[in-house]
């Protein structure tokens, strides 16, 4: 009640002489709303520029279709055109037309003529064949009309999902042996979701090739797998097939890190296998 009565004083300062003002039908817009001209949220007007500017900053500030009524209902003496207006953010749009979850956003999106906002006509839609991705993105908008004429503007984005990331709760060196307990894991929005290190299970299959500070998230550059199976150590071998498993030993005939695959040697007939790396001391091997 207090905001409807506030912008009743603002409008009947204004209410001296009769206009019309005329907004575009939809206002597609990039970034902050609330940095849109009034050039591209008016189409026209005959009103002082006091009071179109103060027009313009009531839309801008407002949410969802706003109605012409609901305006005159505010200051009788000016003309609204449309019936019914509204403004709506491209990021709306796209996560609608590409389906987007909750974890995946743009961090970055513009129209790449450089202008912050698209004005659609009545009879104009917008249509998209992309898919969303993490990193760069550049793909078309096409904007079709009901007899079927059609034309497209260009978008450059930048998409990006949220990650459970590992943070640094203190200063880690290279010596360290890594676990979960030097880490807390926060939520995270970033772009290039393959250079984090997510694995709460291998990481201590793992070293640091560097020093890591208080807060820096760790990522896969920053690790070097170790040796999790040594030439000449016995190894436990668990031989799969379908639901079956086989356990037993082998010989390695060369070291191994995680996912390697190594050469064994069976103990017993002295057979050759291979298989691949998947812990300490372990080895699958198919059949």
């Amino acid at each position: 009640m207090k905001k409807f009565f506030g912008l009743f004083l603002i409008f009947t300062s204004y209410a001296s002489a009769d206009c019309s003002i005329h907004f575009f039908k939809k206002t597609v817009y990039t970034g902050d709303k609330k940095n849109l001209k009034i050039s591209e949220v008016i189409e026209k007007t005959d009103c002082s520029k006091d009071l179109s500017s103060k027009l313009h900053q009531f839309v801008i500030g407002s949410a969802g279709t706003l109605k012409s009524k609901y305006l005159k209902g505010i200051d009788p003496t000016i003309n609204y055109y449309p019936d019914h207006f509204h403004l709506t953010s491209l990021e709306e749009i796209l996560r609608e037309k590409m389906g987007l979850s909750i974890n995946q956003e743009f961090i970055k999106l513009k129209f790449m003529n450089n202008k912050q906002a698209l004005n659609l006509k009545e009879d104009q839609l917008l249509a998209i064949s992309s898919e969303f991705k993490t990193g760069k993105m550049a793909f078309t908008l096409e904007i079709i009309e009901r007899g079927g004429k059609s034309s497209n503007i260009w978008v450059e984005a930048v998409g990006a999902k949220y990650l459970e990331v590992f943070i640094a709760t203190s200063d880690i060196s290279p010596t360290s042996d890594l676990s979960p307990n030097l880490f807390k894991q926060i939520k995270k929005i970033v772009s290039n979701p393959n250079a984090y290190f997510l694995d709460e299970k291998t990481l201590t299959y793992h070293r640091l090739n560097r020093a890591l500070g208080e807060g820096q998230i760790l990522k896969k550059s920053h690790l070097i797998k170790k040796n999790l199976v040594t030439f000449g150590s016995p190894t436990k071998i668990s031989y799969k097939s379908g639901n079956l498993i086989i356990k037993g030993m082998g010989i390695p005939l060369q070291s191994g890190k995680l996912g390697d695959f190594v050469k064994l040697k069976n103990p017993k007939n002295k057979k050759l296998i291979y298989g691949e790396v998947t812990g300490p001391n372990s080895v699958l091997v198919g059949i």
